[in-house]
């Protein structure tokens, strides 16, 4: 049903696509027969077959493609050399790609994508309607008080946090040294002026929300800070470096949650007291990812480290701190976490460093990877609270596990397309590398799922207890699959065959490249003299575009959607008999 209602929405798009091709077609039949009245246009169009104008636009848009993403993954000076070690000379990457996509500096890249989307499919799935729950558990508290908001209140929510936090960031980020301090009052002051116009609660007035912002800033700073030069001094042995070894990350992310208490306290002041659980909840993981854009990978780390360390610090968010004593502890174990936050961060800084110039850093993101993955299980084993216990699971455990097999996708992907812009791939290569690809991806697709099966039948192996009823979850998305509640899911799931859905809307292209020079030299050749010449000189010029720009990336996406979609979404419903098979095999006795 889902591929025929698509069918016939690409019927509409027929009748303007078929009006540009004949004009397209006209354009060129001029061109090619007028040559009299139009030599100028017709110099270029042999110019073009002479040149290979169609086959150099898809090879340079090609080119700036994969030029801005080594350049948003800071590994250009790799991936552009081509890849020959002396013990493999002729090895499977040299032979199949001809460079190496698989480097250290796109694994850190894809480690802390793989950290954010999860969470961030949970916000997109809470903005468009679902509970914001694993199972039975309110992980990200995005139910507690939210006080039956509507769908347009929620995107609210968080295009205010996303713009509140952002903003301020890039506000503080055009200063240095003290005056950073000095600009970081502009959003407190803004935050504490809309409570004091619209607040009904005079609990959260003007001064209370602009301390709150700055309490918060300080109690996040300070104690990292003073961490990160426990161990920073005796590695760096220099205050200059120690201080800008961490002082960036850690004011950065102290800014941000700062901005994101100053919001939830007007917030509150605006609606109610109740509301703030989810406001804190909602903004800390956009805190994380605008701090990543805005100086890099040392926020995971420092996310990660905080993580770990209020466990540890015997701390349950949840816990009404109402007295002084109680308020005291909380207080105390933010502190700890803190400092154990700056301590790792910077010591993984300098470990990271460290491997660069020894050329070891897939070494570091191996030992990474282990040590968070073995903390995090520790972890796991210590904590009774079901929230923590599903926080600890899909925050660190599944991003760990997944990142390693959407990294080589994604590193599959840019191989391959790599190896058609350098000519090592020709068009019909090129198209059948893109097939195998996908067929990886599907590999890589079913992985994915079995991870998630099997770090959520961890979480309910630790707690004792059915936390999460996996059989339960996927007989509800069989019963509708179109539930908002397991959008995360398909979302978490789908991201891995996004780099193949890039390449196929690229591979396409490559048909442009399937007439060889010394046929169209001929062609070019005499052709004003042989009208058999000026007809496939029009083919040519004519359906090359229309086939290799349009028509084939548009194949071979639809194939792909039909892929999924197809017979009631057939690849949809063996993920799914998949999922329950392993559900089945690691807890037999779940309902």
């Amino acid at each position: 049903m889902h591929t025929a209602a698509g069918f016939s929405a690409l019927l509409w798009l027929l009748p303007p696509f078929a009006l540009m091709v004949l004009v397209w077609g006209w354009i060129n039949y001029k061109t090619l027969n007028d040559r009299k009245t139009h030599p100028d246009s017709f110099q270029q169009a042999i110019d073009w077959l002479r040149e290979d104008n169609f086959s150099q636009l898809y090879l340079q848009t090609l080119g700036w493609l994969l030029d801005k993403i080594s350049g948003l993954i800071d590994d250009a000076h790799k991936f552009d050399q081509v890849y020959v070690t002396s013990e493999h000379p002729k090895g499977f990457i040299r032979k199949t790609f001809g460079f190496n996509p698989f480097t250290a500096e796109s694994y850190g890249n894809y480690l802390w994508l793989a950290h954010l989307y999860p969470v961030t499919a949970f916000l997109l799935a809470w903005a468009a309607g679902s509970d914001g729950q694993v199972g039975r558990v309110d992980w990200l508290k995005l139910g507690a008080g939210r006080l039956d908001l509507e769908l347009w209140q929620r995107w609210l929510v968080i295009a205010g946090l996303v713009l509140a936090v952002a903003g301020s960031l890039w506000l503080v980020h055009r200063w240095a040294g003290w005056r950073q301090w000095l600009v970081l009052n502009v959003p407190f002051l803004v935050l504490a002026m809309v409570a004091a116009a619209f607040g009904k609660h005079h609990d959260h007035d003007f001064l209370s929300v602009f301390i709150s912002g700055w309490g918060m800033f300080l109690l996040a700073l300070i104690p990292a800070y003073g961490g990160g030069w426990l161990v920073g001094l005796p590695i760096y042995r220099s205050y200059q470096r120690t201080h800008e070894a961490f002082y960036g990350v850690v004011f950065t992310v102290a800014a941000a949650f700062a901005v994101v208490s100053a919001f939830a306290a007007t917030f509150c002041a605006i609606l109610a007291n109740t509301a703030s659980a989810f406001v804190v909840a909602v903004g800390g993981a956009i805190a994380v990812g605008i701090s990543f854009a805005m100086v890099g990978g040392g926020v995971v780390a420092f996310a990660l480290a905080f993580s770990f360390a209020l466990p540890l610090a015997g701390f349950q968010p949840n816990v009404a701190t109402t007295s002084n004593s109680e308020l005291m502890a909380a207080t105390a174990a933010v502190a700890a976490a803190l400092v154990g936050a700056g301590i790792i961060i910077v010591v993984l800084g300098a470990l990271q460093r460290w491997s660069e110039r020894q050329d070891k850093a897939g070494w570091f993101w191996l030992l990474y990877s282990v040590v968070f993955f073995v903390v995090g299980y520790y972890l796991l084993s210590l904590t009774k609270e079901s929230g923590d216990i599903v926080f600890l699971l899909f925050w660190v455990l599944l991003p760990l596990v997944c990142a390693p097999l959407d990294w080589v996708a994604l590193g599959v992907t840019r191989g391959l397309l790599q190896a058609v812009r350098a000519g090592q791939h020709s068009g019909r290569v090129a198209l059948g590398w893109a097939m195998v690809d996908l067929l990886l991806a599907l590999v890589f697709l079913f992985l994915n799922a079995a991870v998630l099966v099997g770090v959520t039948a961890l979480g309910n192996a630790i707690a004792g207890d059915t936390l999460v009823n996996i059989n339960g979850i996927l007989a509800g998305m069989r019963d509708d699959t179109r539930d908002s509640n397991y959008w995360w899911i398909y979302f978490m799931l789908l991201f891995t065959l996004l780099p193949t859905l890039i390449h196929f809307a690229l591979a396409g292209g490559a048909i442009a490249l399937w007439l060889p020079r010394k046929a169209r030299l001929w062609l070019a050749n005499g052709l004003e003299r042989n009208h058999y010449k000026t007809f496939m000189a029009w083919l040519y010029l004519t359906f090359t575009p229309v086939v290799g720009f349009v028509l084939a990336p548009a194949g071979l996406l639809y194939g792909l959607w039909w892929l999924v979609n197809a017979n009631g979404g057939w690849l949809g419903g063996h993920l799914l008999a998949w999922a329950g098979m392993l559900a089945r095999f690691a807890n037999p006795t779940m309902p």
